[in-house]
């Protein structure tokens, strides 16, 4: 009986270390890092400056497809001001509120660099052009941030699509 217990207690204790794990961080959910990368393009369609400030790390780095940006912007707010005008302009196109864009990531790849580090590559465009987005993701604090963003744009050559 003394032997039944303490197996019984064994594979209690065992099973409450698997279930309470947290070395791994579970494939979907706040800490997918997919997640964050539908946050980041949601943020982007409905033109929000405010709500994109958020998901940046305050060292962000980012490359960005205009001609005024060729070089690496440093930090979030350089970043933010390169983007501003564009999303003013496109919300005074507009005739109706949010969301002003209708970006949709295809073949999206997450791929993970231990358990606080991602790289999460996607293309925004369309049949005119390719809009390839990376968005290097560190975990701070529960939350996915960017570190960096890579957007190019590259038009095929007529027919190549």
């Amino acid at each position: 009986m003394r032997a039944k217990l303490g197996f019984i207690a064994a594979a209690a204790a065992i099973c409450c270390l698997l279930s309470c794990r947290s070395g791994v961080s579970p494939i979907e959910g706040p800490q997918d890092p997919a997640v964050a990368a539908s946050r980041f393009i949601g943020v982007f369609n409905n033109l929000d400056i405010d709500e994109l400030r958020s998901l940046f790390s305050e060292d962000a780095t980012a490359f960005l497809p205009f001609v005024t940006t060729g070089a690496r912007l440093n930090g979030r707010d350089a970043i933010l001001q390169a983007i501003a005008p564009m999303f003013e302009k496109e919300r005074a196109r507009s005739l109706k509120g949010p969301p002003y864009l209708h970006l949709t990531a295809r073949d999206l790849t997450v791929q993970r660099i231990g358990r606080d580090a991602a790289v999460v590559s996607f293309d925004v465009g369309n049949q005119q052009v390719f809009s390839r987005r990376t968005l290097v993701l560190k975990l701070v604090s529960g939350r996915w941030l960017a570190v960096h963003l890579h957007a190019s744009n590259i038009r095929p050559e007529s027919g190549a699509l």
